[in-house]
C-alpha cells in the first residue's frame, strides 16, 4: 500500500511495469505508485527513476515507514544535446518550522500562506528527498 501524488507524464510505463514487475495502471501515475509501493522493502525500485521517460515530480507515503515523506523532482536535458539539465515540473516547499512543511508547485502559492525567501526553496533534481522530524536527506538518482 502507498499514498502518493504524480504531476508530469510518463511515456513508458509499459514497459516500466514489466521491468518491476508491477499491474500497469490505466494511467502512467498508477503505474508509477505501484512501482514505489514495494520502494520501502526494495531500494532497487528507486531506479524507476533513473530509467522514466517524460517528466516527473512526485511525493509518496509508505504506512510502513511512518513520520516520513518522499519527494523527487526529476531534471533531464531538453534534447540531446542540451548543456544543461533543467527542471521537468516545478516543486516547492514552504519550511515552516521543523516538524512543519508545505508544498506546492507555484512558489508565489507559498508566500502568501506565510512564507519568504528565506523559507521557501526549490526541491533539488533528481534526488529522492526523505522528510521525517530530525532527518531530511537527499539520495541522488538519476
Amino acid at each position: 500500500k502507498l499514498i502518493g501524488v504524480h504531476n508530469g507524464n510518463i511515456s513508458n510505463h509499459v514497459k516500466l511495469a514489466k521491468e518491476f514487475s508491477v499491474r500497469e495502471g490505466k494511467i502512467d501515475s498508477i503505474t508509477l505508485m505501484n512501482i514505489l509501493a514495494e520502494s520501502a522493502y526494495d531500494s532497487k525500485r528507486l531506479k524507476v527513476f533513473e530509467e522514466y521517460e517524460g517528466n516527473a515530480v512526485c511525493m509518496w507515503f509508505h504506512p510502513d515507514e511512518p513520520n516520513t515523506l518522499k519527494l523527487w523532482k526529476g531534471g533531464s536535458k531538453n534534447y540531446e544535446y542540451a548543456k544543461e539539465i533543467e527542471e521537468e515540473r516545478p516543486l516547492y516547499v514552504y519550511k515552516e518550522d521543523d516538524n512543519t512543511f508545505y508544498f506546492s508547485s507555484i512558489k508565489e502559492s507559498l508566500y502568501f500562506i506565510g512564507g519568504d525567501v528565506n523559507s521557501v526553496s526549490a526541491i533539488p533534481l533528481n534526488c529522492v528527498i526523505t522528510v521525517k522530524p530530525g532527518a531530511n536527506k537527499c539520495s541522488n538518482s538519476k
